[in-house]
């Protein structure tokens, strides 16, 4: 079974998600450069993950939009069992 990028499997791109994120927000020890995956702390409990776009004068570009949006899926499906229902 396929899923083609037209048909949105993990949704729309959202220019919305593309953030400009101060450097300094990051922590010392990962090297921010473009391509790199980050992950921020929203709210007390969640996790939002980002890959780096750019980084300029201080500023670094985030895309939080779902990695996989705009690819093509292929999924290999084998049934196990079948069940019929009775009434």
């Amino acid at each position: 079974m396929s899923v083609t990028a037209d048909l949105a499997a993990f949704g729309a791109h959202d220019s919305a998600l593309i953030q400009m994120v101060p450097l300094v927000d990051f922590p010392r020890d990962i090297e921010v450069k473009p391509g790199a995956l980050v992950e921020f702390s929203v709210g007390t409990d969640d996790l939002a993950a980002g890959q780096v776009l750019e980084v300029n004068d201080g500023q670094v570009k985030v895309d939080f939009n779902h990695p996989m949006i705009g690819k093509n899926l292929r999924f290999e499906v084998q049934m196990l069992v079948v069940i019929e229902r009775c009434g």
